[in-house]
């Protein structure tokens, strides 16, 4: 079961994180030809870019951490036996979860702080509605990615050895 909602989740991750490249290429794109052809840009567009690459970001770490891929510098390692190289690789995990763990909820108050929750975005309206989108959707990617990476560590934590 629990396999199975890893595998599901993996499987979003990875269509999330390919959605959002394609829709920074198509923004960025559209920006070029609009800017250089029509001599006018939407001011929309550039800050959806950057919303965007926010949240790649995030996500991308939570990816990153499933895979084990994060930089690593394996000069010192690499010289111990493989039972010391399991340990200190759990203790690593288990600061990395600590950081992690604290990185989520203090980007969680920070994006429930009032100050957030009453910021707009200037430029990106919902098109459903009509008002201005709020900034906490920005400052969600923080404790959202951070959170996904927690969840990660748990399960590299407990991984068989290689």
């Amino acid at each position: 079961m629990l396999r199975k909602l890893t595998a599901a989740v993996d499987t979003i991750e990875e269509y999330l994180l390919v959605s959002i490249v394609v829709l920074i290429s198509c923004t960025i794109f559209m920006q070029i030809v609009l800017r250089y052809i029509f001599h006018f840009v939407p001011s929309w567009m550039d800050e959806l870019s950057v919303w965007l690459f926010v949240w790649s970001i995030w996500l991308g770490c939570s990816y990153c951490t499933r895979k084990s891929e994060h930089i690593k510098i394996e000069a010192f390692t690499m010289l111990l036996s493989k039972d010391v190289q399991h340990k200190l690789s759990f203790i690593i995990n288990l600061f990395a979860l600590f950081f992690l763990a604290v990185l989520c909820w203090y980007g969680f108050k920070q994006m429930m702080s009032p100050s957030i929750l009453m910021q707009k975005s200037p430029v990106i309206i919902n098109p459903i509605s009509g008002n201005y989108v709020s900034m906490a959707i920005l400052y969600a990617a923080l404790p959202f990615g951070a959170l996904f990476s927690c969840i990660r560590l748990v399960v590299n934590l407990f991984k068989p050895k290689e």
